[in-house]
């Protein structure tokens, strides 16, 4: 009797194990890489100014421009003209624009007490996704980044092992000859 070796067919999880990896990725690569290759510059709101139009904990994508290309109705995001260098960076939305300058205003805390160069270089908001920037701002602990990158990373694993786990387990079954059992009489 000859056996014909019959090819078995991937698993569920081995043809899924790839999709989980980009579905892990997939974020990472569009919020951190992509921005970055477009030459955007990526904020995150800390403060309720902007009301619900960009709420705190928005993550925002901004290109930098000229003053002069800057409208009324633009969010933009600026450190206040005077601060330290390293102080935190304000989003406000231009609500006046002159040679003279820009006046700035958040939505609901009204007007703001500085006026923008009109010839300095701006970065003017083009897109946000609400609070997906909490993290950043919430003070998380070191310890809960871990968490957050290896639960993903875990699932990944997991998946591959159960996969190889029943390839070996396959291997196995296909390897163990089935003769018949001969007895005497």
């Amino acid at each position: 009797m000859e056996l014909t070796p019959v090819l078995a067919r991937p698993s569920l999880m081995g043809r899924l194990w790839p999709l989980v990896a980009v579905a892990a990725l997939a974020p990472l690569v569009l919020l951190v890489v992509l921005p970055s290759v477009l030459g955007m510059e990526r904020y995150v709101v800390t403060s309720d100014a902007l009301g619900n139009s960009v709420p705190r904990g928005s993550l925002t994508f901004a290109e930098s421009v000229r003053g002069t290309q800057v409208e009324v109705g633009d969010v933009i995001t600026f450190r206040p003209p005077g601060a330290a260098a390293d102080a935190p960076y304000v989003t406000r939305r231009v609500v006046k624009d002159t040679p003279e300058g820009i006046w700035t205003s958040g939505d609901g805390t009204g007007p703001d007490p500085w006026v923008l160069s009109p010839t300095s270089r701006q970065s003017r908001v083009v897109a946000h996704i609400p609070y997906v920037g909490y993290p950043f701002i919430a003070g998380v602990r070191p310890t809960m980044w871990v968490m957050l990158v290896s639960v993903p990373l875990l699932a990944v694993l997991l998946a591959v092992g159960a996969d190889l786990g029943r390839a070996r387990q396959r291997r196995r079954i296909t390897r163990r000859p089935e003769h018949p059992r001969v007895t005497d009489s």
